[in-house]
C-alpha cells in the first residue's frame, strides 16, 4: 500500500518520489515505470489541473505527519476536521448523499457510511462550521467518510487553474522549451526562434535556484557547431541506416552502398529533432513533435509548442486578386448537353490497395 503525504496546492509526496501539479507527463510515467514493483497496475488519467485520489482503500494519506487515512484510521469527517480544522462549511454536492468540504488547494468528497441496517438519510448537518459529530436517522447510525479528494491550485475546486510555470523540482538540470516561433517570409522559413527556460545551479540551501529564460535562433544550413552553441549537447544522436528516398533514384544508384550516413540530433526535453547532411554537416530538416497520445514516440519527447504564422485577411485578399477567373462565355461553351449521356465504365471487382492507410501531410 502506498504511503504518501498530501500537500495542498502542490503535490502528493512519497519518500522516494512525488507527483507535482504542473509536472510533465513524461516524468510522471517514468516514476510509474521505476516503481513497477509497488505500483503493479496503472489506469492512467492525466489532468494538468488536478491530482485526484479515487480509491481510499489502496493508499495511506497523511498531512504534516498525521494520518487521516490508513488501515487503522478511517477518513471520517471527524479526522478531517481534527487535522485540517473546522473553518470551512460542509456543502451538499448532489442528491446522492455526497458532501463537499473544501480548503485552499484541497477538496474532500464525503458520503454517508451506514453502520446499521435500514435506509436513512443524514438528518443533522451543521453547514456553518461543517462539524457533524454524528448523523442519525431512525435506527441507523451513519457518519460521513471521505470517498475522494482533489488537490489543485486555487481557492476551491471550481477555480482550479494551471500551474503558471514548470515546478522547480521538475527541471533536473535540463533545458526546456516554452514555445517555438517559426519565422517565415515570402513563403520561405527563414529561421526558428527557441524560447528556452532553465534553472540556475544550486548555490544556497535556503533558497530555490533562480529560473533563467533566454532565446536562441537556428536556420537551415547552420553547422553542427551553431546548433551545439545554441541548444547544447543533444539527448541522443541517431544515425540513419537507410535512405528511403533512394526509391526515386536510377537502378544503378540504388545498389551503391553509401559511404556516410545522415544523422539526427534528438532533443527530448525540447521536442525537436534536427537532421544534418552527412557530407556537409549542415541542417537540412527540423522535426517538431506534438507528442499526441498514440504516437510511436509518445513519452519519449516533450511536447513542442510551436507557432507558425498564417496569412492575415489583407494578405489573403491581395493574393486572391491574382487568381484567374473563368469567363461566363467560356463556361457556357464548356457546359455539357444534358440530353447526351456519357458512358462510364464500371468494374465489379473491388480493388483495395493494402499499402494505403489514412495519413495526413502538411507542407509549408
Amino acid at each position: 500500500m502506498l504511503d504518501v503525504e498530501v500537500v495542498p496546492e502542490l503535490a502528493v509526496r512519497h519518500k522516494t518520489w512525488e507527483f507535482v501539479l504542473g509536472m510533465p507527463i513524461q516524468q510522471m510515467i517514468d516514476i510509474l515505470r521505476k516503481n513497477d514493483q509497488v505500483i503493479r497496475a496503472v489506469d492512467f488519467w492525466y489532468n494538468d489541473k488536478l491530482i485526484e485520489v479515487v480509491d481510499m482503500s489502496k493508499i495511506c494519506l497523511r498531512y504534516w505527519s498525521q494520518y487521516f487515512n490508513s488501515p487503522s484510521v478511517l477518513p471520517t469527517i471527524q479526522e478531517i476536521l481534527r487535522i485540517f480544522g473546522s473553518t470551512k462549511p460542509l456543502l451538499p454536492v448532489d442528491a446522492r448523499g455526497e458532501y463537499r468540504l473544501y480548503y485552499r488547494g484541497i477538496t474532500f468528497i464525503l458520503k454517508a457510511l451506514h453502520t446499521g441496517s435500514g435506509d436513512s438519510k443524514p438528518s443533522s448537518l451543521n453547514t456553518v462550521t461543517g462539524s457533524p459529530n454524528s448523523v442519525s436517522g431512525g435506527n441507523t447510525q451513519t457518519s460521513l467518510i471521505v470517498s475522494r479528494l482533489f488537490i489543485y491550485l486555487g481557492n476551491n475546486l471550481n477555480e482550479a487553474r494551471l500551474s503558471p510555470e514548470l515546478p522547480a523540482s521538475c527541471y533536473l538540470d535540463n533545458v526546456f522549451l516554452e514555445h517555438l516561433e517559426v519565422n517565415r517570409s515570402e513563403n520561405l522559413t527563414k529561421k526558428l526562434r527557441f524560447h528556452l527556460v532553465t534553472q540556475d545551479l544550486q548555490t544556497s540551501m535556503t533558497r530555490e535556484p533562480q529560473v533563467t529564460r533566454f532565446t536562441r535562433s537556428l536556420s537551415f544550413g547552420d553547422s553542427v557547431q551553431d546548433v551545439l552553441s545554441a541548444l547544447g549537447s543533444p539527448s541522443r544522436i541517431f544515425y540513419k541506416t537507410e535512405d528511403k528516398m533512394k526509391i526515386h533514384l536510377p537502378q544503378s544508384y540504388r545498389l551503391e552502398q553509401p559511404r556516410r550516413s545522415d544523422y539526427f540530433f534528438n532533443y527530448f526535453t525540447l521536442g525537436v529533432d534536427i537532421l544534418f547532411d552527412a557530407r556537409y554537416h549542415h541542417v537540412t530538416k527540423f522535426v517538431l513533435h506534438t507528442n499526441q497520445p498514440g504516437e510511436y514516440t509518445f513519452n519519449t519527447y516533450y511536447r513542442c509548442l510551436f507557432e507558425i504564422p498564417l496569412l492575415t485577411s489583407h494578405e489573403a485578399d491581395t493574393k486572391a486578386q491574382g487568381r484567374l477567373h473563368q469567363s461566363p462565355e467560356l463556361t457556357e461553351e464548356k457546359s455539357p448537353n444534358p440530353e447526351v449521356s456519357t458512358p462510364v465504365p464500371k468494374s465489379d471487382v473491388l480493388v483495395v490497395n493494402p499499402f494505403v492507410k489514412a495519413s495526413f501531410c502538411f507542407i509549408y
